[in-house]
């Protein structure tokens, strides 16, 4: 038997995103992007069996691969997110209104708050993670994907701004094999100071650790959709 996985950095990041990482006012491109994408993995003479994707972050981007995969990959993680509870206790009425949200992010930074260890989830983006698979995901007892996402504890501005964390996915393949898929996207080091954020990435490495150890996650409240091949599943894990 063989195993075929493909991984790629998609950098497919929204409007916003664009303009405050390359201060580049022109047209995003993500959505012609998105199509080439699909169509190479397509193509692709390495038949992938499994293929893992981050920083799709563009909305409509990542609606054109899930379409455009899914008849060759009809099980898919769609989308992994934090739950945004904690971020409306922080704000209140105006928890959604991204004018306040920038008004927060001002005020922590200038009193150096970490913003994820002062309890804050502010996270304009979500984790920009996917994954599209030939085989359906294992069940648990109650029917739902066995398919967990666990955000970082631990991250550094500007990386805090995204939901980044790992996603575990149970596949089960035609002659009943079982896989356990583990796929994320770290914490990055600033432009010419790779060892930057170390401690960050340790701490990831470790929560990654840790889940892997995990025999049988529960569900928990982490937000996410999941096709397994029919209808769509939303609720993440934890240990």
């Amino acid at each position: 038997m063989s195993l075929r996985i493909g991984t790629f950095n998609t950098q497919l990041r929204g409007t916003a995103t664009e303009v405050l990482a390359d201060l580049d006012l022109l047209p995003n491109s993500a959505s012609p992007r998105a199509e080439h994408i699909a169509d190479r993995i397509l193509n692709s003479g390495f038949d992938y069996d499994i293929i893992a994707l981050n920083e799709v972050f563009d909305e409509d981007a990542r609606e054109i691969l899930s379409n455009k995969l899914k008849e060759k990959y009809p099980n898919q993680v769609v989308e992994c997110d934090v739950d945004q509870v904690a971020l409306i206790l922080e704000l209140g009425a105006l928890g959604f209104n991204p004018i306040a949200q920038l008004i927060a992010l001002g005020i922590f930074a200038a009193n150096n708050f970490d913003l994820d260890e002062a309890g804050l989830l502010l996270k304009p983006e979500d984790s920009g993670l996917m994954l599209f698979s030939k085989w359906p995901f294992a069940k648990r007892p109650d029917g739902t994907p066995e398919v967990v996402f666990f955000p970082y504890t631990s991250s550094a501005f500007d990386d805090s701004l995204s939901a980044k964390g790992v996603c575990y996915a149970h596949i089960r393949d035609d002659d009943n094999r079982n896989y356990h898929v583990f796929f994320t996207h770290m914490q990055a080091a600033p432009e010419n100071e790779p060892l930057a954020n170390r401690q960050e990435r340790a701490d990831q490495l470790k929560q990654i650790s840790e889940l892997r150890r995990c025999a049988h996650p529960e569900r928990a409240g982490q937000r996410g959709r999941v096709h397994n091949g029919g209808p769509q599943h939303r609720g993440q894990s934890t240990c």
